[in-house]
């Protein structure tokens, strides 16, 4: 996730607000202490598709040797999109 948000110039605290959720908690998620549960996976995961359907640089947050998105290649993305939203 801190790919994608910097890739998108965004501070810490604007991609919190922007996902609906206090600094520290994203925070935690980037630092792979924590996985967003119940509506806040679903907000994470439209989040991480808003930055796939952006200009924003593609270097980063994907693997151009398999073809893989950033949702399916980014952990701890990998683990909580996988599931219900």
């Amino acid at each position: 996730m801190v790919r994608q948000r910097t890739s998108l110039g965004l501070s810490q605290e604007e991609a919190a607000n922007r996902i609906g959720v206090d600094q520290g908690t994203l925070a935690k998620w980037e630092r792979t202490e924590r996985e967003p549960a119940g509506a806040f996976r679903g907000r994470v995961k439209r989040f991480l598709q808003d930055w796939e359907a952006s200009d924003a640089p593609r270097g980063v947050g994907s693997n151009p040797e398999s073809g893989d998105s950033v949702l399916t290649t980014v952990y701890p993305v990998k683990s909580f999109l996988s599931g219900p939203p």
